[in-house]
């Protein structure tokens, strides 16, 4: 019985211990979900910002990108001929399809160019023959978000992109350019 009185004590302290630090770990972690929150909304509100903004011409992108700014979801427009023999196509789904984005260099009059996401085709068009509508010719003006390259694979559990078959898996832009055979040189470093 004497014994059971001493144990009392200790397992009071190791019980009083075990809450405190249960309740300390609550709270950090509570902290941090509302720090989150608000670092959440405010990228939302930056990128809605950039979103519905005029569009910057490509200068102004490339100077944002220059001084070590993000260009993601900035408004830009560009001007050029689009060289539809050379798309590359992006694996995806869109509203439970199963398709491809369709990524088609833009020429621009200065000789350099721009990859620009001309939206979703399903998994059956993705041959350019079978949509001959979406193969615009001539000089197109473009007017959309700009994003940045990725630098490298996501995630070790993306595939790899198989450009023997023009499907990639993550947009590396350095590959779609060499798999084009355009200069790398002359690819914005930007979609």
């Amino acid at each position: 019985m004497a014994e059971n009185a001493s144990r009392r004590p200790l397992r009071l302290i190791v019980t009083g211990l075990a809450v405190t630090l249960a309740m300390a770990v609550l709270l950090s972690l509570g902290t941090w979900q509302v720090k989150r929150l608000h670092w959440k909304e405010a990228l939302i509100a930056d990128i809605e910002t950039r979103r519905n903004a005029a569009p910057l011409d490509l200068a102004g992108v490339e100077a944002i990108l220059a001084g070590g700014g993000d260009v993601d979801y900035r408004a830009a427009a560009a001007e050029g001929t689009y060289l539809n023999d050379k798309e590359r196509h992006f694996l995806a789904t869109f509203r439970g399809r199963a398709g491809f984005y369709v990524y088609t260099p833009l020429q621009l009059a200065d000789g350099r160019y721009l990859f620009v996401n001309r939206g979703f085709v399903p998994y059956e068009l993705k041959e350019p023959q079978k949509r001959p509508e979406g193969l615009l010719v001539g000089p197109q003006t473009v007017e959309g978000l700009a994003r940045a390259r990725l630098n490298e694979k996501p995630s070790f559990m993306v595939p790899d992109n198989d450009e023997a078959k023009n499907i990639f898996y993550w947009k590396d832009l350095d590959r779609m350019a060499a798999s084009t055979g355009l200069p790398a040189d002359k690819v914005l470093p930007f979609f």
